[in-house]
């Protein structure tokens, strides 16, 4: 249930929190946000620093995301550099401080990364807000990495 290396939950602890969640949030009638964090130039840091370096990265967004949490909120690392957060009982309007913080949180363990969010409700599953979260966090990357290439075919 958990990554060895980061301490966060696997992706099997991930899928069976959301699953318990869900039932939960039905339940009970419970919004909830899901954040997907796929850390930025992992793959340069591991080609160029080694690998010890990259998981030196992936162990401090972990920490970092797990200190920006409550207790009763879930954070897994779905694999290679991406990051799951679950926070249940929130706002229609927790979405974006969520992420302000865990962004904040990030930052200030000079960790660079994608972030998309989505808000589960009563209209949409959890499974529906973890895709809408990475889509969001996808798109985000893509236009990144679209602005690199425009500023480094203009010098």
């Amino acid at each position: 249930m958990l990554d060895p290396l980061t301490g966060c939950l696997n992706r099997r602890g991930w899928t069976e929190v959301v699953t318990a969640e869900e039932r939960r949030c039905r339940r009970h009638d419970l919004d909830a946000v899901v954040v997907i964090v796929d850390l930025d130039g992992l793959k340069a840091v591991n080609d160029s620093e080694g690998h010890d370096a990259g998981d030196r990265r992936l162990v401090g967004c972990g920490a970092a995301l797990r200190r920006a949490v409550r207790a009763e909120d879930a954070v897994a690392r779905l694999g290679g550099d991406e990051f799951a957060v679950l926070a249940v009982q929130t706002t229609p309007r927790a979405p974006e401080a969520v992420v302000e913080h865990l962004e904040r949180a990030l930052a200030s363990a000079d960790v660079r990364a994608s972030v998309g969010w989505a808000l589960r409700s009563r209209h949409s599953g959890l499974a529906d807000a973890v895709t809408e979260a990475d889509r969001r966090m996808l798109a985000l990357k893509g236009g990144r990495a679209a602005a690199r290439q425009l500023r480094s075919a203009s010098r």
